[in-house]
């Protein structure tokens, strides 16, 4: 479960730093080991060539819309249901980790 969590938000291009954090990682370069096989392949992409390109889309940031109160709601709900599951999922891995400690030392 904890891998498939930090496979999906590295496929849907969360930073690794992000995904260090959320993973309870020390260090993002831990994260970068065992999970570097999920971060888009940069070669394939020819970006700074994009840059210099004239017929690169231009973008401009758009501006968010207003939540109606029905948006609100939801928005309140979800919140709550994420603060409450991961403190709920440090403490798991936590446990996990002690776990893992005490069967390396036997």
């Amino acid at each position: 479960m904890r891998h498939k969590f930090a496979s999906l938000l590295l496929q849907d291009g969360a930073p690794i730093t992000y995904v260090s954090r959320q993973l309870g990682h020390k260090d993002a370069s831990i994260t970068l080991r065992v999970y570097a096989h999920w971060l888009p392949d940069a070669s394939s992409v020819k970006l700074v060539e994009a840059l210099d390109d004239d017929t690169s889309p231009r973008v401009t940031q758009a501006s968010p819309s207003a939540l109606d109160a029905e948006d609100q709601k939801t928005l309140s709900a979800l919140n709550r249901v994420v603060s409450l599951t991961f403190p709920s999922w440090n403490l798991i891995s936590g446990f996990l980790r002690q776990i893992d400690a005490v069967r390396r030392a036997a």
